[in-house]
C-alpha cells in the first residue's frame, strides 16, 4: 500500500511584512503493483496538504494548499515521488492567541483515487511567534 514517509513542516516568519511562508514536504513510496497499476493502467493518487493549528480542542485548518496528482506525468508510475507544497499568508491568519507561540501541524493525506483509500499522516509540531 501506498505510503508518506519524511513528512516536514517549515514556517518562516516575517514580522516587517506581517507574513509567513509555510512549506510542507514528504517523499510518498508506492509498491510494484502500484506503480504497474499507474503505467499501464493509469491509477492516479490525490495528495491534499492541510495546515492545522492545534491550539483548539479539534485542530482547525488554517490553510489548504492546491491537491497534487501522482504521478505527475499520467501512465507514468514511480516507486518515489517527492512532494512539495507552498504558501505565503498573513501572520494573523494563523495566530490564535495575543500571548505565545501557536503551534501548527500539517496533514497529508494520499488517497487512491480508483478504491478511495486514504493514508493519513502528520508531519512533527512547529510552535511560531506569529504575534506581530
Amino acid at each position: 500500500m501506498a505510503s508518506i514517509a519524511s513528512p516536514q513542516l517549515a514556517i518562516e516568519t516575517n514580522p516587517v511584512q506581517k507574513k509567513a511562508t509555510i512549506t510542507v514536504s514528504c517523499d510518498v513510496e508506492f509498491t510494484e503493483f502500484e506503480v504497474n497499476a499507474m503505467t499501464l493502467l493509469g491509477l492516479s493518487y490525490s495528495l491534499r496538504c492541510d495546515l492545522l493549528n492545534m491550539e483548539m480542542l479539534y485542530p482547525e485548518s488554517v490553510v489548504a494548499f492546491a491537491e497534487q496528482k501522482l504521478p505527475g506525468v499520467p501512465g507514468r508510475g514511480q516507486s518515489h515521488a517527492h512532494a512539495t507544497f507552498e504558501a505565503a499568508t498573513a501572520m494573523n491568519a494563523l495566530h490564535v492567541y495575543i500571548f505565545g507561540k501557536d503551534t501548527l501541524v500539517a496533514e497529508l493525506t494520499l488517497t487512491n483515487d480508483e478504491s478511495g483509500v486514504t493514508t493519513v499522516m502528520r508531519t512533527p509540531a512547529v510552535a511560531v511567534n506569529l504575534a506581530a
